[in-house]
């Protein structure tokens, strides 16, 4: 089941859908994006259990804290140049 419909159910009306389906990332609201960005930088902090399994390390272990910055900074990037 996708992150979303757990934390907020009535966030997805189609959980069928993907990233593609939506267009271009330059198309969204950016309210929209600061708020996922937020979500984001927050999610060791309200999912520390999560980020430990995934990362085989604790979220205040100092290579964690590299290491996600290091994944936020190209998720920015990636985004920032959208998808065309």
């Amino acid at each position: 089941m996708h992150i979303v419909a757990v934390a907020a159910p009535g966030l997805i009306t189609n959980p069928e859908t993907t990233p593609a389906d939506h267009g271009d990332v330059r198309d969204h609201h950016p309210i929209c994006m600061h708020l996922v960005l937020l979500a984001a930088a927050a999610a060791p902090v309200v999912f520390p259990d999560h980020a430990r399994k995934l990362f085989r390390i604790t979220p205040d272990d100092p290579e964690f804290q590299e290491r996600y910055a290091d994944g936020l900074q190209r998720l920015i990037a990636h985004l920032s140049q959208g998808s065309g």
